[in-house]
């Protein structure tokens, strides 16, 4: 029983370390040599080929590149770092882009880039009365092409700079921003980066 236990918590660390999106590939994974693996690993021809994949693709070739994600029929693009960043698509209308090195590490107080796609602008002030130092004077910017209004306030003990634009007609986006330097900085890289199709 206890073999088994800790066969099954050996397959969970695997499991937790192959679904991060980022790390450091230079550090080797910690092992544990008193466990040893009851079944042997399977013969590579006995791999399915091609298997379809259910979920997009967000974790990029070599920890950064192209990410891409469908957001209420609208794709999303962006480039991101190849060290420190990592991508979470969690529902159907926000792309969260981390500032830390894999999915484990991100928190709700995380370095964040959230993309969030709405059926209106107006959509975005539903909280705006809790919003602290409201301030709108920072500046419009553009992102993917589309003219966004800026604004910053804080939320939820978090400081946030927040861009608002109209896509067309049933599409509204914002990005919210907390913790990441956007003003000559791989934030603002990954920033100028997005696109919308």
């Amino acid at each position: 029983m206890k073999k088994l236990i800790a066969l099954l918590l050996v397959l969970m660390l695997s499991i937790t370390l192959l679904a991060g999106c980022g790390g450091n590939s230079e550090e080797p994974a910690e092992t544990d040599d008193s466990v040893v693996s009851a079944e042997p690993d399977p013969e590579p021809e006995d791999q399915p080929e091609n298997e379809p994949e259910d979920e997009p693709d967000l974790e990029p070739e070599d920890n950064g590149g192209l990410i891409s994600s469908d957001l209420e029929g609208v794709t999303v693009s962006a480039e991101i770092p190849a060290q420190g960043w990592c991508v979470n698509d969690d529902s159907s209308d926000t792309l969260r882009i981390y500032n830390v090195p894999t999915k484990d590490d991100a928190y709700s107080n995380s370095p964040i880039i959230k993309i969030e796609m709405k059926t209106d602008a107006e959509k975005f002030d539903f909280y705006k009365d809790d919003f602290e130092n409201l301030d709108t004077s920072i500046g419009n910017r553009v992102i993917g092409g589309i003219e966004m209004v800026g604004r910053t306030y804080e939320y939820v003990g978090m400081n946030w700079i927040q861009f608002i634009g109209v896509i067309d007609d049933g599409h509204a986006v914002g990005i919210m921003i907390s913790g990441i330097d956007i003003e000559n900085s791989e934030g603002s890289d990954v920033l100028d980066s997005i696109k919308f199709d």
